[in-house]
């Protein structure tokens, strides 16, 4: 195909996005990953048919067929389009303007799961996010959960390594009414976000960590629902409120014994309920609390969780105080039906404890949203039920890739990498890829580990030889046929997925996926 396709940095935006030259062009083939672009084509006399691939948030698509007698096919759209003109010049030979050129409307075909972005100048390793993946998790999960439990989604940890600008608009789509994000800074980034993606009716922010005195004026400012557990806290977002002539909600946490956040039960909790009583700028809208050990069933720690919520349950009810929340399950405890036992399942407790209090109660899923789940284990001693309802249904959101940047021959004897770790013991052919421990791909998966890890070509492996440095990883490919310099491999996704990553690196799917730092595009 004659001409480029480029990707705008985020939250840049210009009227030109991609360019294809006239010379004998029978097909065009476009493929933007952005929000709002506006396509100019160069000259398409000799234009056929088109074909137009988007990625992004549009309503409506408009796209050239033919430059002299366009025809009109249907528009299927797969994610929420807002409004695309692909535009045909005056001439073939000058760039187009806007102002010069005329415009032809003719809605295209797009097609249903296609996942290949276009190339995008510079970069060479890229994470590409599934839209429809991220809204069929968070669909399953609110299945699971049920009407009558609200699901927030957490898109802390800038989505858990997916990129929050991404796919905080999906979820809002999707259906999410609450999101829930680390601080205020990232709370307010959210927002901006969404309304970039013209997300207009916008999901309530829950910044779920502790917050500082100087956060205060930012969480007022931009309506964010913090969540607090001391007098301090309340204080200083009192101030701020009563500084800006507003009221603010807000949401105590309660420790029930994870010793992190939240106040205890009993005395503390106490003093934290009576502060609302001395003020009107402050309204208690939820309580809360987080389980240690969600994924393990029959899990005593959980059950006494259980328990010291439930007193302090008891204590806002005595106050007269009524919170329209309560939650408490993460992904874990939606995915493990008997987390505190086989009595009844996590999330039916926590429905009966927030009527109990005329509240509704709501769960914090993360992981599930982006496709995993950690595995149900069994308490020691437990012999009742236990049963996975998530971790099954869910599908893996992010495909992180890499392009070939360099192919060679070895011969038997040469060494690969730092150290000299890999010998090749016969006649070798080496991929070289341009991604290593800075992009976030671990060093535990050097060939030197015990288990070396692997990259995906199509449905082959290729084993990592050596060890992964900064910026490069090199692969041996003698078994995979045809590979060539620009064919892009798999880290992680089909085939070699965040829960292989983490069994090699002996941590969990969490810490891998966060530590991605390729860059996002986001996909059908």
């Amino acid at each position: 195909m004659a001409g480029t396709v480029r990707e705008l940095p985020r939250g840049f935006r210009q009227n030109v996005v991609g360019s294809v030259a006239p010379s004998a062009l029978r097909s065009l083939r476009i493929v933007y990953l952005g929000l709002w672009p506006r396509l100019v084509c160069f000259g398409p006399s000799a234009l056929l048919a088109s074909e137009l691939y988007l990625h992004g948030n549009l309503d409506t698509v408009h796209a050239l067929e033919n430059y002299h007698s366009f025809r009109p096919t249907v528009c299927h759209s797969v994610t929420q389009w807002r409004n695309l003109l692909l535009c045909a010049p005056q001439t073939d030979s000058s760039p187009f303007d806007f102002a010069q050129g005329r415009q032809f409307h003719c809605e295209m075909t797009i097609e249903k799961g296609h996942h290949s972005p276009a190339t995008i100048e510079g970069v060479k390793n890229w994470i590409e996010i599934s839209a429809s993946r991220v809204t069929a998790n968070y669909k399953t999960l609110a299945a699971i959960a049920g009407e009558e439990v609200e699901v927030l989604a957490v898109i802390k940890a800038d989505a858990y390594g997916h990129s929050a600008a991404l796919c905080a608009p999906v979820l809002a789509q999707a259906g999410a009414q609450w999101l829930g994000v680390t601080d205020s800074r990232e709370g307010a980034q959210v927002q901006t976000d969404l309304a970039a993606a013209g997300v207009t009716q916008q999901p309530r922010i829950l910044v779920m960590s502790g917050s500082l005195s100087d956060e205060a004026a930012i969480i007022v400012e931009h309506g964010l629902t913090p969540v607090v557990w001391s007098i301090a806290e309340l204080e200083a977002l009192s101030e701020a409120a009563a500084a800006r002539g507003t009221t603010l909600a807000v949401h105590v946490e309660v420790d029930t014994g994870m010793s992190r956040q939240g106040c205890a039960a009993g005395e503390e909790l106490d003093a934290v309920l009576k502060w609302f009583a001395t003020q009107s700028t402050l309204t208690l809208e939820g309580v809360m609390t987080h389980f240690a050990s969600a994924e393990i069933a029959g899990c005593h720690q959980t059950a006494a969780q259980q328990r010291a919520f439930e007193q302090a349950i008891a204590q806002v009810r005595a106050t007269g105080l009524r919170p329209r929340w309560v939650h408490a399950a993460n992904s874990s405890a939606v995915d493990n039906l008997y987390a505190g036992g086989d009595a009844q399942s996590a999330l039916e407790w926590l429905k009966q404890l927030a009527a109990s209090i005329g509240a509704r109660a709501m769960a914090r899923t993360g992981l599930a949203l982006y496709g995993y789940c950690l595995a149900v284990e069994r308490e020691y001693g437990y012999s009742g039920e236990v049963e996975s309802a998530a971790r099954a249904r869910l599908l893996p959101v992010m495909t992180w890739k890499a392009r070939v940047i360099g192919v060679r021959e070895i011969a038997a004897g040469a060494h690969v990498g730092y150290g000299g770790t890999f010998t090749a013991t016969h006649p070798m052919r080496l991929a070289l890829l341009p991604v290593g421990y800075a992009d976030g791909l671990r060093r535990e998966l050097s060939s030197s580990s015990k288990s070396a890890g692997w990259v995906m070509f199509g449905q082959r492996r290729a084993p990592i030889a050596g060890r992964v440095s900064m910026n490069l990883t090199v692969v041996d490919v003698t078994g995979v046929d045809g590979i060539a310099v620009g064919d892009e491999a798999v880290v992680l996704g089909e085939g070699i997925t965040a829960e292989d990553h983490a069994q090699l690196a002996a941590t969990i799917p969490y810490e891998i996926l966060c530590g991605t730092k390729a860059h996002p595009v986001l996909v059908p």
